[in-house]
């Protein structure tokens, strides 16, 4: 039962850090994932995700931009994002968009201006 306990004090990010160390990746993907969950969980797993790339590396992501957007209100649904919202967003969390033929958004790796 003790164990248990503890198993559930451990946090995606703690799991996260003990593999990664201080390593970085390269890319990270993560395709389907952003457009079921709210709009602070995707900011949440999108920094997660940046703190897990190396400086000028690449992130690609399923990260919809619509004029009409809209947040998702059960897994099924679909948040999309004003392009406005994603560019404070990516501005916040260390994102530059490149330009790609992939049919999904991808992101170079930056320092945050401060």
């Amino acid at each position: 039962m003790a164990l248990a306990r503890e198993r559930e004090a451990v946090s995606a990010q703690d799991v996260i850090d003990a593999h990664l160390g201080r390593r970085r990746m390269d890319a990270v993907y993560s395709l389907a994932v952003l457009i079921h969950h709210s709009y602070a969980d995707c900011l949440d797993i999108i920094g997660k995700l940046r703190a897990a790339t190396k400086l000028g590396g690449v992130l690609v992501l399923d990260w919809p931009v619509s004029e009409q957007p809209s947040e998702a209100s059960h897994w099924i649904g679909v948040t999309t994002w004003s392009a406005q919202q994603q560019a404070e967003a990516c501005a916040r969390i260390g994102l530059e968009p490149v330009d790609s033929e992939l049919p999904w958004g991808v992101y170079k790796a930056v320092k945050v201006a401060s």
